[in-house]
């Protein structure tokens, strides 16, 4: 992974004219310091699906005030960068509530900070943040309501447009941007909000294997979609407006299962690939085929291996095509990560020290529910299963605290009499490996072969009957 980093960064170089360094500094308050780490990602490129796969990432250790510089470069114009303070008992506050990402410039100097609430850029001056800040701070209003039906569904509706529209007027009054960055910024925040209840929707009106489950939420996913049109209809490039992006695909998804009982299987595929083909050119269609192709990376049954296959062939950008090769290396058959972590007593465990066997590796961290819930049904599941002296548990903390680790495995939630219990180090959630595999969310479930070759990286859970299934037709396939 360093490698591909570096490459990737000497590629950039490569590309594009000397800039100015750029800085963020600033305090975290002393409330909440216990030493801890800072920790700075610079995306270029950046895609929602891809997250920190190909981030440059800033650590800085914190002495007993708090304060911090980080120097880094952006190599561009403008670049993304996420902002995450993790004290030591693991605890993180992050930039924004919403997980977006700050766009800054070259040359950029940031002030920052970082209180219970999170990372606050409120003394910042330059207008490019402040905008940012408003429309980060900008949500349709919420309300609970017990059944979802017609009225609920409008409602919501109702309160997404009037956010829209909110997000509109504050971009109406912006005078002190470059267009294109405010058509952007405003591009990547209404995406957000509209992807966030074309989810919702989806998810209660199209079922998994396609067709219509609920017919009122289908009504207003189409109505939405509609409607969406007046709001996301870019007229600038989309580098910087990956929700935008996301949008797209989740709309080529929703487009596919709900026609999917029309088409089989080979029919879809030529379907998904018209539509990449006819609607998208460019860098947008660039942009699609990379995030799709990372879906498939993952679920290599859930999309088209024909079609996919033949992505490099197709994408124009060139660190696009670098992302793909890079990707490459999380497919089925390659190369697992050649992991060396202490066990609970200290000792160190290799992946070559397990050749022979298939590997079950489930990544946690200390306080999560469904690591924990994830932990009781893999220790249940390979209680029974038939072939069980052919596998080895193995459970990943991600924890950069070793006490915060060790008190985990005492708990007994997250480990097993029988597995084996090893910890990343003081990487904590940005070690190599987890950044190698994209993992940005825990619970992860990694299989890995007799031969050390990789099976998946993204294994289906067996935390109900569909995934139990799933995860043991892949065993007794490897075994």
């Amino acid at each position: 992974m360093r490698k591909f980093l570096v490459f990737f960064v000497i590629l950039s170089l490569s590309l594009l004219e000397t800039y100015a360094e750029s800085k963020i500094y600033g305090t975290v308050d002393s409330k909440i310091l216990d030493g801890g780490q800072l920790y700075v990602e610079v995306h270029r490129n950046y895609l929602r699906s891809l997250h920190n796969s190909f981030a440059e990432v800033h650590q800085h250790n914190l002495d007993h005030q708090g304060d911090f510089q980080v120097v880094f470069d952006v190599l561009e114009d403008y670049a993304y960068v996420n902002i995450r303070y993790v004290n030591s008992a693991g605890k993180s506050y992050f930039l924004f509530r919403n997980m977006n990402l700050l766009l800054v410039r070259d040359g950029a100097e940031i002030i920052v900070t970082i209180n219970s609430e999170g990372v606050d850029l409120s003394d910042n001056v330059d207008p490019l943040i402040r905008i940012q800040v408003e429309y980060a701070e900008t949500w349709p209003e919420a309300k609970a309501f017990g059944t979802m039906d017609k009225s609920a569904y409008e409602w919501k509706y109702k309160s997404l447009i009037k956010c829209l529209d909110s997000l509109q007027t504050m971009y109406d009054k912006i005078d002190d941007i470059a267009l294109d960055l405010k058509k952007g910024l405003l591009l990547n925040y209404q995406s957000f909000h509209v992807v966030g209840f074309l989810k919702s929707l989806s998810r209660r009106a199209l079922s998994k294997e396609g067709g219509i489950i609920d017919n009122a939420a289908y009504v207003m996913l189409q109505k939405l979609l509609e409607d969406s049109k007046q709001y996301l209809t870019p007229d600038v490039i989309t580098k910087y407006a990956y929700n935008y992006i996301d949008f797209l695909k989740h709309h080529i998804v929703n487009d596919l299962k709900a026609n999917s009982l029309m088409w089989d299987e080979r029919e879809r595929g030529k379907q998904f690939w018209h539509i990449l083909n006819v609607d998208y050119s460019g860098y947008v269609q660039d942009q699609l085929l990379v995030s799709f192709y990372f879906d498939y990376v993952k679920h290599p049954r859930r999309y088209f291996d024909e079609e996919l296959r033949s992505t490099k062939d197709v994408i124009d950008d060139r660190r696009f095509r670098l992302m793909i090769s890079f990707l490459d290396s999380q497919m089925h058959g390659a190369q697992a990560y050649p992991f060396a972590f202490r066990d609970v007593a200290g000792n160190l465990k290799k992946l070559e020290d397990f050749r022979g066997k298939i590997l079950v590796l489930e990544f946690w961290f200390n306080g999560c529910q469904p690591c924990a819930i994830l932990s009781g049904h893999i220790k249940q599941f390979l209680d029974a299963y038939p072939h069980n002296e052919k596998v080895t548990l193995i459970t990943i903390n991600v924890d950069k605290n070793k006490e915060h680790w060790l008190s985990g495995v005492t708990s007994g939630k997250y480990t097993s009499d029988t597995s084996i219990d090893l910890h990343v180090g003081e990487q904590g959630y940005f070690h190599e490996m987890l950044r190698q595999y994209n993992y940005v969310g825990f619970p992860q479930l990694m299989v890995i072969g007799k031969d050390g070759k990789l099976i998946t990286a993204f294994a289906e859970k067996p935390t109900n009957k569909e995934g139990k299934l799933a995860f043991q037709k892949l065993l007794d396939e490897n075994i």
